[in-house]
C-alpha cells in the first residue's frame, strides 16, 4: 500500500511540474526553413525562367551594334610595335580596329590581332546572371566565327 501511494505521489509531481513537460514543436523543421514567402519566391525547378536578368548594354559606337558573324575582315596591318586590322560592317562602313577596341553586340573586345586573325572576347550570362567569357576569332580568310577551343587561347 505504501509503495502505491508513493507510485501515486510521484505520478501527481510529475504531471503538475511543467518543468518535466516536453513541448513538440508544431511544424516540421522544414516548414520552419521554408516558410511560405520564401516558398512564393522560389522558381519552380521544372518550368523554364520567366526572364532572365541579363545587363542592358547601351550601343556607344557602331562597331558594339553588330554581331561578330556579321563582320568581315578586310586585312591586317602590323609593324614592330603595333598592329591594326581593318573591317567592314553589315552597313558597309569601314573601320580600323586595334587590340582593346570595343567590337560586337555582347560587351566585346579585341585581345590581340596576330597574322590575319583577329581574337574577341565577348560575354554571355548564365540562367543565373553570372558573366561568361567565350573567346571568338575573326579571319581574312572569311572563315565561319567560332569559339576558339582552350588549345588555341
Amino acid at each position: 500500500m505504501k509503495l502505491k501511494s508513493t507510485f501515486v505521489l510521484l505520478l501527481v509531481i510529475v504531471f503538475s511540474n511543467e518543468a518535466f513537460c516536453v513541448d513538440l514543436p508544431k511544424s516540421s523543421p522544414v516548414e520552419t526553413i521554408l516558410t511560405e514567402d520564401a516558398i512564393r519566391t522560389m522558381r519552380d525547378p521544372f518550368q523554364e525562367p520567366t526572364e532572365i536578368q541579363v545587363k542592358k548594354v547601351s550601343i556607344k559606337s557602331e562597331l558594339e551594334g553588330f554581331p561578330l558573324k556579321d563582320i568581315v575582315v578586310n586585312g591586317v596591318i602590323s609593324n614592330d610595335k603595333k598592329s591594326k586590322a581593318m573591317i567592314t560592317l553589315p552597313n558597309t562602313k569601314t573601320f580600323f580596329i586595334t587590340t582593346g577596341s570595343k567590337l560586337g553586340k555582347r560587351e566585346g573586345h579585341v585581345v590581340s590581332i596576330v597574322g590575319d586573325k583577329i581574337n574577341v572576347v565577348e560575354y554571355d550570362y548564365s540562367e543565373s546572371g553570372k558573366r561568361i567569357p567565350k573567346m571568338y576569332q575573326l579571319s581574312v580568310s572569311g572563315e565561319e566565327d567560332l569559339p576558339v577551343k582552350k588549345e588555341e587561347q
